[in-house]
């Protein structure tokens, strides 16, 4: 080397060329990263990273040797990418996906980039409290909470679940059942084995059966109380409207849209429920919204320009949607407390007032208390809105719903029902006073604005309501089935309302014997569902009889009440729990 030439800069990869002045024995030595126990740091760390972590009490675990650039900007890719199987290496062998692309990284890759998942892990600092910790996967319970039963979930139950399986290997839906358990309690323990019973496709229905993968069950579920919706008249007449009508109406039933099976069925309503009118939606949902906005136009008419609605606090959520839809001031009540709507109505003093219930809460067995919710609006003021979904086809000697039931007839009900229900067909109703059904005919965007019914189902309906008042002995049979019922499971304990209704809900405390309860109830032939709406805070048993139940049926659900729902630690929705 000439004594004149700069000497030649040696090039280190992963970092900067160093300087002349830090000697070459200096910069072989491989520079330890340091990170100060500050939260700052820590989190400026997972930044560079391309991850933002909670912060942790423990400094992160750094690998202490230098990286070259190429593995940071590979690691930068990955956390920005964040796609399944990408990540950790930890992530990636537990991703079928990562597997994959595990298994196909070349040797040259993986000696390009020899600490990238090391690093990738270790720079990803700790969560260190409950309240920043990572919300745990959909489906599975929080680590600290019932460990003893979820471990027991994942070892596939204790001694006696693990009997009960073993027991009933034949039976198709409740092998079926056992093996998305077993995959849901792999992966979610507890809590996704009992919602393994609620997804299994029904095949085909009956009145009072479903096909389950193949097996035929006594079906417990639904809201078809009379098996109306199978019974071959009904069946005859929809069809027959299907041949003259087709699937479709084209139009709104107040354009060419309408019917003469529509005419006809609304006379033969009224007439059956005892009002003046009625007038035909497409649902009982939609049939909420058209009564709002009859109340609503009849307020800024100004013949009642100062409404208010007084609505039961569990009042049903189509009519919450509708009463937010239409912006009409409501005040709540106090469930089926007529004491507590007498006050909220002292305080609409010299205001139009509506009061709107639901007659029947089936989950709960209790009717509401309509001759107390009269006196309450006043002698002879305001408008009982009453939703009586369940109780038409049920209630009363005739099945002719809760008015019936309390012998009333009153000017001042406004009523909504369905078809869907006790009748098994489709469609709702509002019936009422003939001058207020036809303001809402006039006035209701939600009436006018859309389809009607199909014209075959309004003949299927006409043919159900035939059906109900040539064969009482329906109604007397599907009360039998109730009595049976309600005296098995006030044997057990349990305090269910005293409403004679075909439904029975359940709560359970222990999803572990849930497991077993629905496994039994499958390897006996029995369908008992679960359920869960949107407006409840937890699911239930919802137990529901059909007058096409046979005998052997309402004996085999007995038997199994008897001997198996004490796994579930039941109680009775409305027991004041």
């Amino acid at each position: 080397m000439s004594q004149g030439r700069r000497p030649a800069r040696v090039a280190h990869p992963g970092r900067e060329h160093a300087p002349r002045s830090v000697p070459a024995q200096d910069r072989r030595r491989p520079q330890r990263v340091r990170v100060r126990r500050t939260r700052g740091r820590r989190r400026a760390q997972a930044r560079r990273l391309g991850r933002v972590a909670a912060p942790s009490r423990a400094p992160p675990r750094l690998d202490h040797r230098p990286l070259g650039r190429g593995a940071v900007d590979r690691a930068r890719e990955v956390a920005a990418e964040k796609r399944p199987g990408q990540g950790c290496a930890r992530s990636r062998r537990r991703h079928p996906a990562g597997r994959a692309r595990l298994r196909g990284r070349s040797v040259a890759h993986r000696a390009r980039v020899p600490s990238l998942d090391r690093t990738a892990r270790s720079a990803r600092p700790r969560a260190r409290a409950r309240r920043t910790r990572a919300r745990p996967a959909r489906g599975r319970r929080h680590p600290r909470r019932c460990r003893d039963e979820r471990d027991r979930a994942e070892r596939g139950g204790g001694p006696a679940e693990r009997r009960a399986r073993t027991a009933h290997d034949g039976e198709p839906a409740a092998r079926a059942l056992r093996a998305r358990a077993r995959a849901a309690g792999e992966t979610g323990g507890a809590r996704r084995r009992c919602a393994a019973v609620t997804r299994l496709g029904l095949e085909r229905r009956t009145a009072r059966s479903a096909l389950v993968r193949g097996e035929e069950l006594a079906f417990f579920g639904g809201c078809g109380y009379l098996g109306l919706g199978h019974h071959p008249a009904v069946l005859r007449a929809f069809r027959a409207g299907l041949e003259s009508h087709g699937l479709n109406t084209g139009a709104s039933i107040e354009t060419t849209g309408g019917a003469q099976a529509h005419d006809e069925l609304e006379r033969e309503l009224a007439h059956f429920l005892g009002f003046e009118a009625v007038l035909l939606t497409s649902s009982g949902y939609l049939a909420n919204l058209v009564v709002a906005q009859g109340l609503a136009a009849h307020a800024r008419a100004g013949r009642s320009e100062n409404l208010w609605v007084l609505l039961d606090e569990h009042a049903h959520s189509s009519a919450v949607d509708a009463l937010r839809a239409t912006q009409i001031h409501a005040l709540r009540f106090a469930h089926n407390d007529a004491g507590s709507a007498f006050e909220q109505a002292g305080e609409a003093e010299n205001r139009e007032l509506a009061l709107y219930t639901d007659a029947v809460y089936p989950s709960e067995r209790v009717a509401a208390p309509l001759p107390e919710l009269l006196s309450a609006l006043g002698a002879g003021a305001g408008t009982l809105w009453l939703d009586d979904c369940h109780g038409i086809g049920v209630l009363g000697p005739r099945g002719r719903g809760t008015l019936e039931h309390y012998g009333l007839s009153d000017r001042r009900v406004v009523l909504v029902g369905t078809l869907s229900k006790a009748l098994g067909c489709q469609g709702g109703f509002v019936a009422g006073r003939e001058d207020w059904i036809e303001h809402m005919k006039r006035v209701s965007s939600a009436y006018a604005g859309s389809s009607p019914m199909l014209p075959a189902a309004a003949q299927a309906a006409r043919a159900s309501l035939g059906v109900l008042q040539e064969e009482p002995e329906r109604l007397t049979r599907l009360r039998a089935h109730e009595a049976r019922v309600r005296g098995t499971l006030t044997g057990l304990g349990l305090r269910v309302g005293p409403l004679p209704f075909p439904v029975f809900a359940l709560g359970a405390d222990s999803e572990l014997g849930r497991v077993r309860f629905d496994e039994s109830a499958l390897a006996r032939g029995l369908y008992v569902p679960w359920i869960r709406y949107a407006d409840r805070p937890a699911g239930y048993y919802r137990i529901a009889l059909c007058a096409d139940h046979t005998e052997a049926d309402i004996a085999a659900l007995c038997t199994l009440l008897e001997q198996e729902l004490a796994e579930v630690a039941p109680f009775a929705l409305g027991d004041g729990r």
